[in-house]
């Protein structure tokens, strides 16, 4: 996470700045999703697995990374008065693994992040953070 524009009024300086950023996919979200193996029967399966425990570490770290990184944020925040808005830019975010009808394989990890977000949560509420938006590049949903 880095912080692309640092706190303004000015909301034409904040559509500019989103305007000219161009996102990346870095590599934790890359290694969350791997490649189909194309080996033998054998070793696909043993590939798929080691996969998929790379794949569900990635996601892991990129959930409490992300929320770390949040409540850094409003405990920064916190001492200035008033309501605040923060514009949080993703491609997504999980709020589960595993647990869906499309999950990978039965190796997947299962579980929901949901106690972290819950703190998270009462963090950035606690900052006085009024509005927490997640903006993706093909549109924008309050969280």
């Amino acid at each position: 996470m880095k912080i692309l524009r640092d706190f303004t009024s000015d909301a034409s300086s904040i559509l500019r700045m989103l305007a000219k950023h161009n996102g990346r996919i870095n590599t934790e979200v890359a290694d969350s999703n791997p490649e189909e193996p194309n080996t033998s029967d054998d070793m696909d399966q043993w590939i798929r697995e080691a996969d998929q425990k790379i794949a569900d570490y990635q996601t892991i770290n990129r959930v409490q990374t992300t929320l770390t990184a949040l409540e850094a944020i409003a405990y920064h925040v916190a001492r200035i008065p008033g309501r605040k808005n923060l514009i949080w830019i993703s491609g997504g975010f999980p709020m589960q693994m595993g647990l869906d009808e499309f999950t990978v394989s039965d190796t997947q990890e299962k579980r929901t992040f949901s106690d972290e977000m819950e703190q998270t949560a009462r963090a950035l509420n606690k900052a006085n953070l009024g509005k927490t938006f997640a903006v993706r590049r093909h549109g924008a949903d309050s969280i």
